[in-house]
């Protein structure tokens, strides 16, 4: 029987490592599987598996929407989060430093489209206005707990960066942060990038 092991964050943001197997599709966004730690079946949100990998070999499972046969959309194409599945935990980073930076306009969203383009081939099949239209709905974190004092949700998410995609995740948040550049950046705006996206 394959076993696939994650962590996994609930409904309440909190995270746990599973072991699951005897999985099949739900839906188009899920995946129903015996969980081991809670000795029954479970519906598993594939946009909360923060990592998946063999239990056996500890080879890391990258795209968990092809793992689990949910990488198709109902229009035939493969789903942009397949396609951008390698970056997934980047980009959920940086669009969370964007909004707790600066805000979540076009100029912001345009280095995020420019990094998802470069780290996949998303652009194949989807127009910029498809990613922007996805990147703009992917939930990335909850801004207002991390606003009060809770940030272990981000500090989650950016410990599950890439370490090949730190640089890159790194030039799009300083891209961000600079703004229109008309301003300097100010030296705690420099230091919280280079703390949570430095090698």
């Amino acid at each position: 029987m394959e076993k696939v092991a994650i962590h996994y964050k609930d409904s309440s943001g909190d995270i746990s490592e599973r072991l699951i197997s005897n999985f099949q599709p739900e839906g188009m966004d899920a995946v129903d599987a015996f969980c081991h730690m809670r000795n029954a079946r479970r519906t598993f949100k594939l946009a909360n598996i923060l990592y998946a990998a063999d239990p056996d070999s500890g080879e890391v499972i990258e795209n968990v929407w092809k793992k689990f046969g949910l990488a198709i959309a109902s229009d035939g194409r493969e789903r942009i989060e397949s396609r951008v599945a390698a970056s997934l935990t980047a980009i959920k980073a940086l669009k969370f430093f964007t909004l707790t930076e600066r805000g979540f306009a076009k100029r912001e969203r345009d280095h995020l489209l420019r990094l998802i383009k470069q780290h996949s081939d998303v652009a194949d099949s989807y127009s910029d206005e498809e990613i922007d239209e996805w990147l703009q709905k992917l939930w990335c974190g909850d801004v207002y707990a991390y606003r009060n004092g809770e940030v272990s949700e981000y500090e989650s998410l950016l410990r599950a960066i890439p370490v090949s995609l730190k640089s890159t995740c790194r030039e799009t948040a300083l891209a961000v942060a600079a703004g229109s550049k008309r301003r300097p950046l100010a030296r705690e705006v420099l230091e919280r990038v280079d703390c949570e996206f430095g090698a």
